[in-house]
Order: structure tokens, then sequence, then C-alpha cells
């Protein structure tokens, strides 16, 4: 996969990384709920907004996402200092 920064010319450098290969890993159906609820993040909050998160992301939590979170815990993802190392966590836990 190529990226091309911002406000830059092409770059034909490819992304690599541990972020990339776990995000690939994710169902199609998560990615697609996630999108659609970021998007529906970028207006202003509404009940209408929130309605739809809910909506499109309640099914994903699923029991293997249950396992998955309590591993995250586990590791220290909602601590002060796991949410400096969010992405280490993360990648070894996933």
């Amino acid at each position: 996969m190529n990226v091309r920064p911002r406000g830059s010319e092409r770059s034909s450098r490819p992304v690599h990384g541990k972020k990339h290969r776990r995000i690939a890993r994710l169902r199609p159906e998560i990615i697609a709920a996630v999108k659609t609820a970021v998007d529906a993040a970028a207006t202003p909050i509404t009940e209408e907004g929130l309605s739809l998160e809910n909506e499109l992301l309640t099914g994903l939590f699923t029991p293997e996402a249950a396992v998955l979170a309590r591993k995250q815990l586990a590791a220290g993802a909602q601590t002060r200092e796991g949410e400096r190392r969010l992405e280490e966590i993360l990648n070894a836990v996933y």
C-alpha cells in the first residue's frame, strides 16, 4: 500500500507496521461499522448521531470481543501509563 502525505507530492514509500497489520486482520463488518460511526461523529454530537453509533457498534460486542477487552484491561490499557503505551499494549494482546 502506498501513502500520499497531506499537502505534498505522492510518496511511493510502502506503509508497514503492527498497527496496519492489526487493522487488516479485523473483520470487514467491524471496519465498515467503525468507519460509519466515525463519519457520524464528525458532525456535531446529536441524539441521532449517538443512536446511529450505538446501533452500528452494539452488534460488534461479541464474546470474542469481551475476551480481548479483558486482556487489554489486564495489560493496563485504561491506566494512565497504559494510555501512553496503548499501541504497544494493543499489539501485544491482539
